[in-house]
């Protein structure tokens, strides 16, 4: 699978006019192609589409997503923020999908699709109308996605001031899920820590919950989509962030020492 695809420095996004440009039209273009990582040169030959009458080169690209979340936390010291715990791949083939430039804007939850058994629900969102750009995303990794929170916006984004526990600090017990089910405003909602894995290296999920608030219960079922990255706090400390859409369901650590 192709990853990303350059031709003379030019982004993905210009290829369809130089390929059709009145100059070179059909010619050959030399292009620089990552796949895996490893990125190696190649000739490309553009085909006429007959039914279009345009010359393309028979890639098939994914050039943006978009989708609802869920910050974990903001650093009030310089704006870096985390969210999701888990990494945005391609929606057909699963590969994890490099991030060229990306913004993040308010959302307003209008709705929720309810969880059912082997059927993960969903928050339904709306962008916010007339809605600013409030950050950019610069990051995306398997623990997530990273970027920097615009300063204007840190006043109406952030919350209250929370050290992350060490791993060995977070217990089998109560604890607390933060997230936004309706509107704009995130509550708090009762979750039992049931499971902890204390690796000597990190890992993606390291963490076993289960929700038992009635309220959550009876609004979404349980976990769904569109609460990944939902922070779990224990003890007055971010202990970590929600990953899979279940009743039950796995999370990543907030910290590793």
């Amino acid at each position: 699978s192709v990853t990303g695809v350059q031709t003379c420095a030019l982004p993905i996004h210009m290829i369809e006019s130089l390929v059709n440009d009145k100059t070179r039209c059909g010619r050959p273009i030399k292009v620089k192609v990552v796949r895996r990582g490893q990125a190696f040169e190649t000739t490309i030959h553009p085909a006429l589409d007959a039914a279009t009458g345009k010359y393309k080169l028979g890639l098939w690209i994914r050039d943006n997503a978009a989708g609802v979340g869920t910050l974990t936390y903001i650093r009030k010291d310089n704006g870096r923020f985390g969210a999701l715990g888990h990494p945005v791949c391609d929606i057909d083939t699963g590969a994890l999908l490099p991030i060229d430039d990306g913004a993040i804007y308010g959302c307003n939850i209008v709705g929720v699709a309810r969880g059912e058994r082997g059927k993960p629900g969903e928050l339904r969102g709306l962008f916010l109308k007339g809605g600013d750009q409030i950050g950019v995303l610069d990051n995306n990794t398997n623990f997530g996605v990273f970027g920097c929170l615009q300063q204007e916006a840190l006043p109406k984004v952030a919350g209250e001031t929370m050290l992350t526990a060490p791993r060995e600090n977070v217990k089998i017990g109560r604890a607390t899920v933060r997230c936004t089910v309706d509107g704009t405003t995130p509550e708090n909602f009762d979750i039992e820590i049931i499971k902890t894995n204390t690796f000597s290296s990190s890992a993606q999920k390291n963490m076993v919950i289960r929700i038992t608030d009635p309220r959550l219960l009876n609004k979404t079922g349980g976990i769904v989509q569109g609460m990944s990255g939902s922070p779990i706090i224990q003890n007055g400390k971010l202990v970590g962030a929600r990953s899979e859409e279940r009743r039950v369901g796995k999370e990543c650590r907030s910290r590793w020492s």
